[in-house]
């Protein structure tokens, strides 16, 4: 009977082993790649191929960071502070938008956040209006 309850007691403490690596490697956390793609369009692309409507600011410029982890993209319309409209920028931004939806072949895109907008002194000294939006894109 002892021998019986020592080989019994010696198979659960052998499988234990046996399985304890592979509990370690569940602990572990995953590793998670949230690098962002950052795309640039200049003054020339808005006018030709995004924006169709009139537009006459020749400073601006739109950077979208993209994390295709998560489905997430902030867009940064910068510009001078003094052709700096509300109006234009919501317009651009969402011309903007919906081109970079279908350029990913996306289907639809959520706000995230209300719009932000932010000013400050750029590299030359000049002042930049800085008009900013966080979306969720939809496959």
């Amino acid at each position: 009977m002892k021998k019986i309850a020592l080989f019994i007691l010696s198979c659960f403490l052998f499988a234990g082993s046996v399985f304890a690596d592979e509990v370690q490697d569940l602990i572990e956390p995953p590793k998670i790649d949230l690098s962002k793609e950052i795309i640039t369009y200049d003054n020339a692309k808005i006018r030709s191929e995004i924006y169709k409507g009139e537009y006459s600011d020749k400073t601006s410029t739109i950077r979208v960071e993209y994390i295709p982890m998560v489905d997430e993209a902030r867009i940064y319309y910068n510009t001078m502070y003094v052709n700096y409209d509300t109006g234009v920028a919501m317009e651009v931004v969402r011309a903007a938008i919906e081109y970079f939806v279908k350029s990913k072949q996306y289907r639809n895109f959520n706000y995230l956040d209300r719009y932000r907008e932010r000013y400050y002194k750029g590299n030359r000294g000049f002042n930049m209006a800085e008009y900013s939006q966080h979306i969720k894109l939809v496959r």
